[in-house]
């Protein structure tokens, strides 16, 4: 067997989309089955014969040559598309060449949406990805209370970025009802949120507009969205006065003077995560979607330290509250400091939580299971 892995040639998200295909190449040699890395697809690489492609937000499937045919039509094999992301983020991908196509999500809101709205695909299913792990460290001798690791993006920007997508008048004021509502309504899917606005509204958008109106406004409104609480979440603290490590891109946009108890430590490679996470006390997190889970979740729990996070169904479901995993509400972040300082002020009982999270997480997720399930299962059944 033979599998081509389609890797970024760029740096997009720390590296970490090159990182999830490493693994995955790791395990699938372990297991005998020759890989090769494709950087770009040239006549070369559409000349093999392959069993299968595995790509991660990769957009191989909406590409054509010259003549207006599929590269997917040449290569004549199933492709795996991972997707980091939500669907609408990669509409024209999705919609182009859907019917030999594995597709694999993270949360299972993302799953409907695109059995509701797409051609059949071979396979849709909802998954998790994985961060490193790295040696152990006692949670005595970690050196960072808490540490929250992701980029600002400063929402004033991204609300001005609809006028670059939309020119029409009554995009702005659509977007700000949008937004509106999201932020009410924290615990609506962005999807869910897009129908509400519709229905307060009396806008019936066809399925082939809305898939356009969730790829520009929902897209953006994930963005505003997450600028918008981790925001809220970082200066709540800081204000707070605990003392807190980002590693992340834009923070000195936020904080271009930082206050004693708040480091920046910048752009951090994917790679280096495990080594951060073992460091840390407390890890926090804000979920971007509502019916699954995020790697920097079980990256952090698998090393050792306490996630604190909001909730989703598929955490609510896998984890228990106060004995893995710490959860709190976005309308509620007022009381966040009261417990971050429990856990540091009980070191005990955080070290407890911090292992029960852990061993949960080695116990039941890993690479392995992974290639097993979700690409090896469904390509030799």
């Amino acid at each position: 067997m033979k599998i081509g892995l389609l890797t970024d040639t760029g740096n997009i998200c720390y590296n970490s989309i090159n990182y999830f295909i490493n693994c995955i190449e790791k395990e699938l040699n372990y297991l005998g089955v020759q890989t090769q890395k494709i950087p770009e697809i040239d006549d070369n690489i559409l000349s093999q014969r392959w069993d299968a492609l595995i790509g991660i937000n990769h957009f191989l499937p909406s590409i054509k040559t010259e003549d207006g045919i599929f590269c997917m039509d040449f290569f004549g094999c199933p492709m795996f598309e991972i997707l980091v992301d939500p669907p609408y983020f990669h509409h024209p991908t999705v919609e182009s060449h859907a019917d030999n196509l594995y597709l694999i999500v993270l949360d299972q809101g993302h799953a409907e949406y695109c059995q509701t709205f797409y051609a059949p695909f071979k396979g849709v299913e909802t998954a998790y990805l994985l961060g490193p792990v790295t040696n152990y460290k006692k949670y005595s001798d970690r050196e960072i209370d808490v540490l929250f690791m992701g980029t600002y993006s400063d929402i004033a920007e991204t609300k001005q970025s609809i006028s670059g997508f939309c020119k029409e008048k009554w995009a702005n004021p659509f977007f700000d009802q949008l937004i509106d509502i999201r932020l009410e309504y924290p615990e609506l899917t962005t999807f869910q949120s897009m129908m509400l606005l519709q229905s307060k509204n009396n806008i019936h958008f066809s399925n082939d507009d809305l898939k356009v109106v969730m790829n520009t406004f929902g897209t953006c409104s994930d963005f505003y969205v997450r600028g918008y609480y981790r925001k809220k979440l970082i200066t709540t603290l800081v204000d707070s006065g605990i003392n807190i490590h980002i590693a992340g891109a834009g923070w000195e946009k936020l904080y271009p003077t930082c206050p004693h108890n708040l480091v920046l430590e910048g752009s951090v490679s994917f790679d280096q995560t495990a080594a951060l996470s073992a460091n840390a006390k407390i890890s926090l997190n804000i979920m971007p979607w509502r019916n699954g889970i995020h790697d920097r979740i079980l990256t952090s729990m698998m090393n050792g330290s306490i996630c604190v996070t909001n909730s989703s169904t598929y955490i609510d479901t896998h984890f228990q509250n106060n004995n893995e995993i710490i959860l709190f509400d976005l309308k509620k972040m007022e009381i966040l400091p009261c417990k971050i300082n429990k856990l540091l002020d009980n070191p005990d009982l955080a070290e407890k939580i911090a292992r029960a999270g852990r061993r949960k997480v080695l116990d039941n997720y890993s690479w392995q299971l992974f290639v097993h399930k979700y690409i090896l299962e469904p390509l030799l059944h």
